[in-house]
């Protein structure tokens, strides 16, 4: 997420002479929104499963997991 605004941040400031945050800030905020957006909270219960319910489909094979310490299981 953080990376995410300040790539967004050194973009406009790269291609603008803007320096005013209140313009700045909105495009930058929508970015970082975009990955909190896209990325999935898990949490395991006292035995380590992990529940999950979504509105969408979803394929075990095809989610993303961020941290590292995450390990798919294979059968």
């Amino acid at each position: 997420m953080k990376y995410a605004y300040f790539t967004k941040a050194r973009e406009i400031l790269s291609t603008t002479e803007y320096w005013d945050p209140n313009v700045i800030y909105p495009d930058c905020i929508k970015e970082a929104r975009k990955v909190i957006n896209c990325k999935i909270w898990f949490k395991a219960g006292e035995a380590g499963a992990i529940v999950s319910e979504f509105s969408s489909n979803s394929e075990d094979a095809s989610d993303i997991f961020t941290d590292p310490r995450i390990v798919r299981i294979q059968e």
